[in-house]
């Protein structure tokens, strides 16, 4: 009975492997309360930048090759973006529909023009991710070949547990 168990899992984790590419625990607050500090997340690939889009957390290496970080898509390519006293401007049109964003209104930021292929990314807790310079407001818009993958969910600890899609 114990190797019929012991076989069990191993199948079951061989499963959950072979659906996602990778699993990454998340070590920072930025992104909170949506993804919180010791939440272990589900990455999946991105093949191209179609499968992007504008509210996606995705996982990526910053423009310096430092540590991966997850962050939301806030810009897209092409755009124009500003923040003003916590309101985000895409191409001067406020943005109110990336609803996971906690604005700060205190947080401001100049005008960035996002280059084809690169995308403008920050954390939900604004405030933070800005001050802690760990988003595109500081190492600036992040190239396509930088974004290892998709968050696609939180599968622990079991309170926290949701799908991302």
């Amino acid at each position: 009975m114990i190797r019929s168990l012991s076989g069990l899992r191993t199948s079951v984790k061989m499963r959950i492997s072979s659906r996602h590419d990778m699993f990454f625990m998340v070590h920072q607050r930025t992104m909170e309360p949506a993804i919180c500090r010791g939440d272990k997340l589900v990455i999946s690939r991105i093949k191209d930048e179609s499968h992007i889009k504008r509210g996606d957390v995705v996982f990526f290496r910053d423009n310096f090759g430092s540590a991966c970080n997850i962050r939301r898509v806030l810009g897209m390519p092409g755009e124009m973006i500003e923040i003003k006293k916590g309101h985000v401007f895409i191409n001067n049109q406020e943005l109110n529909e990336v609803a996971e964003v906690k604005r700060d209104f205190f947080s401001s930021m100049p005008v960035h023009f996002i280059i084809p292929g690169r995308y403008f990314l920050i954390g939900d807790d604004m405030n933070m991710s800005m001050k802690s310079r760990q988003d595109s407001s500081y190492f600036g818009p992040v190239p396509f070949k930088n974004i290892i993958g998709k968050v696609t969910g939180i599968y622990w600890p079991p309170e926290h547990a949701k799908y991302l899609l």
